[in-house]
């Protein structure tokens, strides 16, 4: 895989890419200082639970851990948004979307 991925990095950068997105790794990085004043606490609560104990569910720490051996310059916070409170439907579909399930 990381020969994959360096080559590819090579040749994007070749052809004038500026930047490369590895892409979304759900249930890292959170931080008191992301939290939105809006945000449900139940909701961050079982986020942050996931993001502790959840690694049978969703390998994201393994996936962080390899994402940044490539020394990204800029990694920057992601959000998650729902109209009204998030329901039992919204957070599977959001597990769904991530394949955490």
């Amino acid at each position: 895989m990381e020969a994959l991925n360096a080559a590819a990095m090579e040749r994007m950068s070749a052809d004038g890419a500026g930047w490369l997105h590895f892409g979304f790794t759900p249930f890292t990085g959170l931080s008191d200082e992301h939290e939105l004043p809006c945000a449900s606490r139940t909701f961050t609560r079982c986020v942050r639970l996931l993001a502790r104990h959840g690694e049978r569910i969703y390998p994201a720490a393994a996936q962080l851990e390899y994402k940044r051996k490539w020394a990204p310059h800029v990694v920057l916070p992601e959000y998650i948004a729902f109209q009204g409170r998030p329901g039992l439907a919204a957070v599977w579909q959001l597990l769904r979307a991530t394949r955490a399930v």
